[in-house]
C-alpha cells in the first residue's frame, strides 16, 4: 500500500493565500472555493515531469500549468524565452505572414487580433485557446460574460488541447464493426503492432483467426 503524499508545505501556501489573494478569474482562492479540495502547489518542472512545494514529483500528463514553458520545452526555446525577459519588450513581426506564423507556434490560450480584416486573419490562426476578433472584443469578456468557458490550455499546449466545451461532458462508445475483409486487412498490421508490445495473445487471436478463414 502507497504511503500518502506529504502536502504541508501546500496546504500552508493555501491557506495563506486564502488570506490575501482576491477570488480573481484565475485565483485559486475562486476555483478550488467552487470544486473543493485542497491544491497541489507546483515549485518547478522538467522533461515530462512536475515537482510540488513539498518535493513530491508527478508525470505531467496534461502540460497544463503554463510557467512549465521554461521546464518543459526545448533548451533552445529555454535561451531564447530567458534571454527575451532580461530584456523585455515585444516580439515585432516582418509581417502578417510572420506574425500569424509566430502566433500559431506560441499556441497562446488568448489571442487578440487587433488589425484590418481581423475576421480574415482569424481563419489562418489554428493554435490558440481563444480568439478575440477586432477591438471591441477584448479578452475580459471572454472571462466573464460572452460565453466560451474560460477554461483554456496553457503553456502551448493549444497545439494539441481545446477549451471546455459541452462535449467534454458527454459520454461517447467506440464501436468498431468489421467484414472478414475488413480483418484480412487489418489483421498483419494488427499482428505486428502486438507482438511489438510483447502481446502475444493479442497476435495470435487475429493469427488464429486468419488461419481459419
Amino acid at each position: 500500500m502507497t504511503a500518502p503524499l506529504n502536502h504541508d508545505r501546500s496546504n500552508e501556501l493555501m491557506e495563506r493565500t486564502r488570506r490575501i489573494l482576491p477570488g480573481g478569474v484565475n485565483s485559486p482562492v475562486r476555483a478550488y472555493g467552487a470544486v473543493g479540495g485542497e491544491p497541489v502547489v507546483l515549485a518547478s518542472g522538467a522533461g515530462a515531469t512536475v515537482t510540488d512545494v513539498d518535493g513530491n514529483e508527478y508525470i505531467d500528463y496534461v502540460g497544463s500549468w503554463g510557467p512549465l514553458i521554461l521546464g518543459h520545452a526545448h533548451p533552445k526555446v529555454l535561451r531564447a524565452i530567458r534571454a527575451a525577459l532580461a530584456r523585455g519588450g515585444a516580439v515585432v513581426a516582418a509581417d502578417m505572414d510572420e506574425a500569424i506564423m509566430l502566433a500559431n507556434e506560441f499556441a497562446p490560450e488568448h489571442l487578440c487580433l487587433l488589425t484590418e480584416d481581423a475576421e480574415v486573419l482569424a481563419k489562418r490562426i489554428t493554435n490558440a485557446g481563444g480568439l478575440f476578433i477586432g477591438e471591441h472584443s477584448p479578452e475580459v469578456l471572454g472571462d466573464y460574460t460572452a460565453g466560451p468557458s474560460h477554461v483554456m490550455p496553457t503553456g502551448g499546449t493549444a497545439r494539441f488541447a481545446s477549451p471546455l466545451t459541452v462535449l467534454d461532458f458527454l459520454k461517447v462508445t467506440s464501436t468498431v464493426s468489421c467484414s472478414q475483409e475488413d480483418l484480412v486487412r487489418l489483421g498483419g498490421y494488427t499482428i505486428e503492432l502486438a507482438r511489438a508490445e510483447g502481446l502475444t495473445g493479442h497476435a495470435r487471436s487475429i493469427e488464429r483467426r486468419l488461419e481459419g478463414r
